[in-house]
């Protein structure tokens, strides 16, 4: 997964960030669609560490309000919203699995709704239809 939309250098994400990238960028490709639509970019937290980022709407189509309002970010512990909500990386929900739920909501062009328990991270009821 590199970075080429930006100009500048950016740092390595870690292996589970990767793992998730690297399987959304392919499954995307597995459906005539490019990861490059969803603008996603590398970028680096205080609290999270280093990541990718992403929205789960093309700025091209839904325009860039909606672009911006979907947003979300990859790290080695998972997947994080803005609002601080996160699907964690496990042994028994590895990046490629979680990689799965976001590739059937960016095909079907519906945002994955971020989890309301902090305590699980269940997918039921996570499917969100936004965007136009």
């Amino acid at each position: 997964m590199t970075n080429k939309k930006s100009k500048y250098k950016t740092p390595p994400i870690g292996p589970l960030a990767e793992r998730f990238g690297s399987y959304l960028e392919t499954g995307l490709h597995c459906f005539g669609e490019q990861f490059q639509d969803f603008d996603p970019s590398h970028i680096e937290e205080e609290k999270n560490g280093r990541g990718l980022m992403f929205s789960q709407f093309k700025e091209e189509i839904y325009g860039r309000e909606v672009w911006e309002q979907y947003i979300i970010a990859v790290f080695e512990h998972g997947v994080v919203w803005p609002s601080g909500a996160s699907i964690c990386f496990t042994n028994e929900q590895p990046p490629e699995k979680v990689a799965l739920l976001f590739l059937s909501a960016l095909t079907r062009e519906i945002a994955v709704s971020e989890p309301t328990c902090s305590e699980c991270a269940d997918t039921r009821d996570m499917f969100e239809k936004r965007g136009g």
